[in-house]
């Protein structure tokens, strides 16, 4: 999996970080994720850092809505992931090192922060 420290780092700003609580393997984590890009995201993707294969798309068939739409992923493992985000233009995002496990996380990201990750991310 491509490892983005600089993205990571941005995540942990952005406050997609464990805020503690739960025991690991537990499914308690709940992530709300809010688009304020220009860009639908059509599928989000975790793998656990340690495995070579991502999961099923979160998503399913909808979209997460540019400008502030927003979507609620329950029932997270808590782990450290490497996260997938795939733009209505097909252009993918990884953000390795992931930590999730609480009971609210927020992640909120903007144009700037998806083009820096689509621009390091090698696939």
């Amino acid at each position: 999996m491509a490892k983005l420290s600089t993205m990571a780092a941005a995540i942990a700003t952005l406050g997609l970080v464990c805020s503690g609580g739960a025991y690991a393997g537990t499914m308690d984590s709940v992530v709300n994720i809010k688009n304020n890009t220009s860009w639908e995201i059509h599928q989000i993707f975790l793998s656990p850092v340690d495995e070579e294969n991502w999961g099923e798309n979160l998503l399913g068939l909808d979209v997460v809505q540019a400008k502030g739409g927003s979507v609620e992923v329950r029932k997270i493992a808590c782990d450290t992931y490497d996260v997938r985000l795939v733009d209505e233009d097909g252009a993918v995002c990884i953000v390795g090192g992931v930590k999730l496990c609480a009971n609210q996380d927020a992640w909120e990201f903007d144009d700037e922060d998806l083009l820096a990750c689509q621009a390091a991310t090698k696939e």
